[in-house]
């Protein structure tokens, strides 16, 4: 730009002296030209400079905008790798845990099959060793017979839970909806965990309004299994001579909620958002008494969802745990829904 200005300035002048060329000697005595060309001289200069500054303001504009671009680019790229290394520490953490809970999931396995499966070895060779043995009379054989089936039955639960877990993480659950009773079914839940609720001396306490069934769509066979599930897990964790009190209700936000409530270890608050994972154990199980793969409340949580409905759990250490669940009036459907429906129910009705 600046050359441009200076054969424009030098074109100038040198039309001025081919225009004045016929006075130039009288001009040159009296010191015009030489006035003129200072003068002239001057003002490229002037010109010059100006014409530098610019180039130099622009290039600083242009080097400040890229400076201004460079530091936005380098805060998102900034921003991008603290996402993805807080991702990646994310992962690593859920994979460190899965690893934690496989190890710990394989050393209870050890544990829980070899106990049964001894028994049943021993057990099964003293019986064979007939009069030669120490199970000589009757009612010695039919308690080493006992110990037998109630060893199998044991090694048969365990087995069935990892089948019905590894079922329902590749398969989903085949459900059949149909009209049911939930107070009907959760009383034949809770004559099946009886045997083992009496034997700990722990009374099984039902609360819920006998005018009414309760009833909902939805699958038996998951409903039933959820309910077990829970009222096993109540039984388990419960000190012998403890309670337990299962609540059924019309749900507040639309279906029927279920509330299986003891007053056993319960659970740190800190555990709570974990004991829902496949294999998870809030303790060793080897130090506490108790026995089990830690798929219980995972299957629970498969099922509720494969419902359509909602779980919740509440807990202090000491204090016991509530375990709460949330069924829609249809499978499928969602209780936000039923809530809606039956307010809509109620304004017709009152029309």
């Amino acid at each position: 730009m600046s050359s441009v200005i200076y054969g424009a300035l030098l074109a100038t002048i040198a039309s001025f002296l081919i225009f004045q060329g016929a006075q130039s000697v009288r001009d040159i005595s009296e010191g015009l030209l030489v006035h003129f060309l200072i003068a002239n001289a001057a003002i490229l200069v002037l010109l010059g400079g100006l014409s530098s500054f610019r180039e130099f303001a622009l290039v600083e504009s242009a080097r400040a905008s890229a400076s201004e671009e460079n530091a936005v680019l380098l805060e998102a790229n900034a921003a991008l790798a603290h996402a993805e290394r807080q991702k990646a520490m994310r992962a690593l953490s859920c994979a460190e845990a899965a690893a934690k809970a496989r190890e710990s999931f394989l050393a209870s396995m050890s544990h829980e099959l070899r106990t049964p499966l001894n028994a049943i070895i021993g057990f099964s060779q003293i019986l064979e060793m007939g009069d030669k043995g120490i199970a000589i009379n009757p009612e010695k054989q039919r308690e080493y017979v006992t110990d037998i089936r109630h060893s199998g039955e044991h090694m048969l639960s365990l087995v069935t839970q990892i089948l019905e877990y590894s079922r329902l993480e590749s398969e989903g659950s085949d459900l059949h909806a149909e009209t049911l009773s939930v107070t009907e079914i959760t009383e034949a839940a809770m004559r099946m965990v009886g045997v083992l609720a009496d034997k700990k001396q722990i009374p099984l306490l039902r609360q819920w309004d006998g005018r009414y069934k309760f009833e909902i769509e939805t699958d038996e066979r998951a409903l039933s299994q959820i309910l077990v599930n829970l009222l096993s897990n109540a039984v388990k964790f419960t000190q012998a001579g403890g309670l337990i009190c299962v609540c059924v209700d019309f749900d507040c936000a639309g279906g029927v909620k279920v509330e299986v409530h003891d007053n056993g270890i319960g659970i740190p608050q800190e555990k709570i958002a974990s004991v829902r994972d496949p294999f998870f154990q809030v303790d060793d199980q080897r130090s506490t008494g108790t026995d089990g793969t830690g798929l219980g409340l995972s299957i629970v949580t498969s099922l509720i969802r494969e419902l359509g409905g909602e779980f919740e759990i509440e807990s202090a250490v000491g204090e016991g745990i509530c375990c709460r669940v949330r069924l829609p009036l249809k499978i499928g459907g969602s209780i936000s829904a039923d809530l809606e429906e039956e307010e809509i129910e109620r304004s017709v009705t009152s029309a």
